[in-house]
């Protein structure tokens, strides 16, 4: 006979999983921001520093 606890306890490392993996999400996007911020601030700028930046990746 399936309890209440057989229906939850599955649930419960879904449910944090998917936070953490949320969490690592905004991380990420909000370093891709970041990144996308400072090339345009050095495109404004005339950095010649990107051209070698985007060689290097």
């Amino acid at each position: 006979m399936i309890t209440m606890a057989h229906v939850l306890m599955p649930g419960f490392p879904f449910v944090a999983a998917s936070k953490f993996i949320f969490a690592i999400i905004n991380l990420l996007s909000i370093q891709y921001l970041v990144k996308v911020t400072i090339t345009v601030i050095q495109n404004m700028l005339g950095n010649p520093l990107k051209n070698t930046h985007h060689l290097n990746k």
